[in-house]
């Protein structure tokens, strides 16, 4: 997990995160360069909802649930050099 210790999350609320195998790196306050990973990932499940949004045509207030669907099919697309998914990163890190 990446942070820019903006102090937007508590990190009390996530120690207990931290204990499972979850690295926290930091980046300097009110750098947005150094997140340009979570930036373009942000951006992706946008347009991805937008496409999904304007293929459906479902109402705008259901903006929850296509965001919800879109980052669960983007969970499951594997990645092009290892062909592990996502959601199963981290799963195989540990059968190796």
């Amino acid at each position: 997990m990446r942070s820019d210790i903006g102090h937007e999350y508590e990190l009390k609320h996530f120690n207990e995160f931290f204990k499972h195998d979850i690295i926290h790196e930091t980046t300097p306050p009110y750098s947005p360069e150094f997140n340009d990973v979570a930036e373009r990932k942000n951006r992706i499940l946008k347009n991805m909802m937008n496409s999904m949004f304007i293929s459906s045509g479902a109402l705008l207030n259901r903006w929850g649930e296509v965001i919800l669907s879109a980052c669960h099919i983007q969970n499951r697309i594997p990645y092009k050099k290892t062909g592990i998914t996502r959601m199963n990163f981290g799963k195989d890190m540990h059968q190796t």
